[in-house]
């Protein structure tokens, strides 16, 4: 026969399992106490029959053993550390702010990437030529002669400001790399979440003038 034991000092038997009190009413809300029981339980004891509530059917309950049990080391286990998720997240959203602030100098996307290192050798190959009074060749540039006549006036400016956006670039570049390292390390070294969330909160990416 299955057996229920309510006892006064507030722990519930079932079938001989302990079950947490707490864990028990929260997933019986309507379970409660005859007025004046201090105890309940599926048999008549012969000792204090008038303080406990008696003929009391267990199946119920009994039937619902595992969950009960399955609270109980809930409410046991003690919550997981949330500070080595949060450092993941969090310097998951450092990268990803990086990559925002980078993207106000460069365009983003391989391609363009591309494009823009081999502008800064052609404009690298110019400038030795330049250096060496030689006279560069238009047709040894092509992708500054794309910008001749758009956003230079000619050759010599397309290079002049293909330098210029570069140097700017190399500037801003290694300041936003800065800022995303020394913002790792400060995570790493965050003691708890809301530390975490300060490294945060105090970042302050480079802008264009």
């Amino acid at each position: 026969m299955a057996r229920f034991t309510h006892h006064p000092n507030g722990r519930i038997w079932i079938d001989g399992a302990l079950v947490r009190l707490d864990a028990f009413m929260e997933l019986e809300p309507g379970y409660g106490l005859p007025a004046g029981a201090i105890g309940r339980r599926d048999r008549v004891l012969t000792n204090g029959r008038d303080q406990w509530a008696d003929d009391f059917d267990p199946a119920p309950y009994v039937a619902r053993l595992p969950e009960y049990q399955a609270r109980s080391v809930e409410m046991d286990t003690p919550p997981p550390d949330p500070l080595p998720q949060a450092r993941i997240n969090a310097k998951a959203i450092v990268d990803s702010d990086a990559e925002t602030a980078r993207a106000q100098w460069a365009t983003p996307g391989a391609g363009q990437a591309m494009t823009y290192l081999h502008k800064v050798r052609e404009a690298d190959a110019y400038q030795a030529v330049i250096d060496a009074a030689g006279t560069p060749a238009p047709a040894n540039y092509p992708l500054l002669n794309a910008e001749a006549g758009i956003r230079a006036p000619d050759l010599a400016g397309a290079v002049a400001l293909v330098q210029r956006r570069h140097g700017e670039w190399i500037a801003a570049g290694a300041q936003i790399e800065r800022i995303r390292l020394q913002a790792k390390k400060d995570i790493d070294d965050a003691a708890d979440a809301a530390a975490v969330r300060a490294v945060l909160n105090a970042l302050d990416w480079p802008t264009p003038a």
